[in-house]
Order: structure tokens, then C-alpha cells, then sequence
């Protein structure tokens, strides 16, 4: 066994909620919100595999030792050491400091001319005391990024074993020929996470995964990427002809085989002819930017919305069907805070044989007047 150390995005929560789906394990808290651990056996993937499949991991650390020291000196001195373990050639190196903002720096010059006293030519890749970003590091294929880390009163030292490839995901967002920025936009980092909570870690060839609010396409294309069997639907003739688009361009990029269908339907009438045993979609959310006067009447038209589509969904889902579904969440500010969510309409789905697995996590960008509560049902036929 050994340990990782994975550095979460920007949705701490979700991205731990993600992590455990997809890996069928427990993470430990190493820095709250920015740092989890987890024990790997032989059926763990290579971090590398693992990095591919999520989308709120930034970094994955392999935990080289503990030390039981704060003496800065001591510190720089073991980092030197494990970088020179086994080291061919010149040894260029990035250091990344982690839960160490109460304590000095480290000194990388030190930690160079230990190296270089080791015999080892060595190189400094200068970076922030968090350590070196994504983008950057991807493209440093020569730069080993250790990291220190402070946790609990000991420091771990761990070496950074796979990146987020940031050039993929900004490929399949940005060249992608079909967008409607005025409709708003599903972000695939979001969109991976809400394929993976829905597939877990165990889910067959048969599986087939539908989005009836496909919109442009991010759901599909990142479950695509996840190698599933996809279905969209829309009502809007031109997000269809668009998402088609979308998904048959990606399946030529990637080679991936057959694009999934689109198909023009309501989300409460969509009939895919598949039993469908993995749903995920974000529903229409209402106005993006709301007055406080029209939230009343909006969410009324949400919940008859949301609940005529659940209804609906129970003529195709399999058994023991998986669902990823966005709940929209106003709060509003003030000396009298006002919550408008459609929380009320899950005691109505329970009944229709939707259970959820656990409260919502929360996705917000920033100044976001709607927010996204994203919720996870198993469907059982009543």
C-alpha cells in the first residue's frame, strides 16, 4: 500500500464527494478544503490514469516520508536527499509548500547546493510557495515538483505524480464548434464531476447515460470522454443541431467511435428507447440574474417543471438507475435573509422512488445570483 495526496479544485466538497465515487474509497483530511489523502492497493490506478478521470483534482502528490521536524535546515536537507535518490543527470526541481504559511520558507538555494554536494547538477524552477500551477507544470516534463507539507504538527514530503491537463480541458471547451454563451454554460470541470458521482466506480458496457437538458453538449462530451454511452435531448431545434454537432466532432478528435444521437424533445416527454440506467443533466434554472419580486412565481414554474420530468423519467429508468440532477438556490441577503431552492419538492420525489444519498454540494461562480445544488437520487420503482 501506499499513500496519495490529492489537491482539490475549487468545489472542495464536491470534489471529495467525486474522489470517493470514482475510486470506492475514504479520503482523509490533510489541509482542510485544499488537501485529502488516500490508501491505494494494487487495484488503485497509476495517479496518471486517475488524473484523467476527475475533474476537481488539481494535483496528485505520492507521499515520499514523514518528518518529524520543523528545523528548516533538517528539512531542506531531506528534500535534497530524496531528489537525489537515484537521479540521472542534472535534476530539475520545483518546491511547493502546503500548510506552511505560519513557518519560514524554505530556502531552494540550500536545498540546490545540497544537491550539487551530492554530486548531482541541480536547477531551481522558480514558482509561488504553493508550488508551480497546472498549466505550467504539464509542460515542465523535466521539473520534479516536491512537496512540503504541514499537517497536524508533522511535515509530509511528497513528490508531485500527475497533473491536470489543462490544455484538454480548455481544448474541449473552447474549440468545440457549437456555444450560446447568452444561454449560459455548463463548465466541463463541473460537468466531469457530475458524470463521475452518477457512474461511481462500477458501471458495464451496457450502461447508457442520458441528458434530457443536453443544451450544448458538456454532459456528453465529458461522459463520452468517460467512455460511456451517451443519449441527449433538448427542446431547442438549435441547441440539438448544435450538440450534435459537438459530440460528433469530439468522437472524431478523440476517435472514440459512434457520437450519441440528439434528440428534439421536452425534457418531460423524451423518449430514448433505451432503458437508461445513468442520468445527468442541468435543468433550465430560471432567469440567471432574477428580481426578488419574481422569485415567488419563478420557482412555482420550477417545481411544476422538475417534477412533471422525474414523473416522466420512471418510463425509462432501470432499476437501481443513477441520477446527477441540478436543483437551482437563490439566497438572498439582508436583515431578513430570504432562500428560495425547490428543497421542498424532494419529500414528492421520494415518494415517486427517487432517494437521495446525501445533502446537495453547492456550485456557485462568482457573483452569481443562482446557484447550483447538486443533488444525487438512486430511482427504485414504486
Amino acid at each position: 500500500m501506499s499513500t496519495l495526496l490529492l489537491q482539490l479544485g475549487n468545489t472542495p466538497e464536491l470534489s471529495i464527494r467525486e474522489i470517493e465515487a470514482v475510486l470506492s474509497v475514504v479520503t482523509t483530511p490533510v489541509i482542510e478544503n485544499v488537501l485529502v489523502s488516500i490508501e491505494t492497493d494494487a487495484n488503485t490506478p497509476a495517479p496518471v490514469e486517475i488524473m484523467k478521470m476527475l475533474g476537481g483534482t488539481v494535483k496528485i502528490f505520492s507521499l515520499l516520508c514523514t518528518l518529524e521536524t520543523d528545523d528548516s535546515e533538517a528539512l531542506e536537507t531531506a528534500i535534497a536527499e530524496q531528489l537525489s535518490q537515484d537521479a540521472v543527470g542534472k535534476i530539475h526541481f520545483a518546491l511547493a509548500e502546503l500548510g506552511r504559511n505560519h513557518l519560514p520558507a524554505l530556502n531552494p538555494t540550500h536545498i540546490k547546493k545540497q544537491i550539487q554536494s551530492m554530486g548531482n547538477p541541480a536547477r531551481f524552477v522558480e514558482s509561488s510557495r504553493s508550488g508551480l500551477s497546472a498549466s505550467v507544470l504539464i509542460h515542465q516534463t523535466k521539473v520534479r515538483e516536491v512537496a512540503l507539507v504541514y499537517t497536524n504538527g508533522t511535515h509530509l514530503l511528497a513528490e508531485t505524480a500527475a497533473t491536470q491537463d489543462i490544455d484538454s480541458w480548455t481544448f474541449r471547451d473552447r474549440s468545440k464548434p457549437y456555444a450560446d454563451r447568452k444561454k449560459g454554460m455548463l463548465p466541463p470541470k463541473l460537468a466531469r464531476m457530475m458524470v463521475n458521482l452518477c457512474l461511481g466506480s462500477s458501471w458495464s458496457s451496457d450502461s447508457i447515460l442520458l441528458d434530457p437538458f443536453c443544451g450544448s453538449g458538456t454532459v456528453l462530451l465529458e461522459a463520452m470522454v468517460r467512455g460511456i454511452t451517451g443519449i441527449g435531448s433538448d427542446i431547442d431545434a438549435e441547441a440539438v443541431i448544435g450538440a450534435q454537432k459537438n459530440v460528433n466532432w469530439l468522437a472524431q478528435e478523440y476517435e472514440l467511435g459512434v457520437a450519441p444521437e440528439i434528440l428534439k424533445s421536452d425534457a418531460a416527454n423524451v423518449k430514448p428507447g433505451k432503458t437508461i440506467t445513468h442520468l445527468v443533466t442541468e435543468p433550465f434554472l430560471g432567469k440567471p440574474k432574477p428580481e426578488a419580486g419574481q422569485l415567488p412565481n419563478m420557482y412555482k414554474g420550477l417545481e411544476k417543471q422538475y417534477l412533471g420530468a422525474f414523473k416522466h423519467w420512471r418510463t425509462f429508468l432501470a432499476e437501481n438507475a443513477s441520477l446527477v440532477v441540478v436543483f437551482p438556490l437563490v439566497e438572498l441577503p439582508g436583515k431578513n435573509p430570504k432562500i428560495f431552492s425547490l428543497a421542498a419538492l424532494i419529500d414528492k420525489l421520494s415518494a415517486l422512488g427517487y432517494t437521495t444519498h446525501s445533502e446537495p454540494s453547492v456550485y456557485s461562480r462568482p457573483l452569481a445570483i443562482v446557484q447550483r445544488q447538486i443533488y444525487q437520487f438512486t430511482y427504485t420503482a414504486k
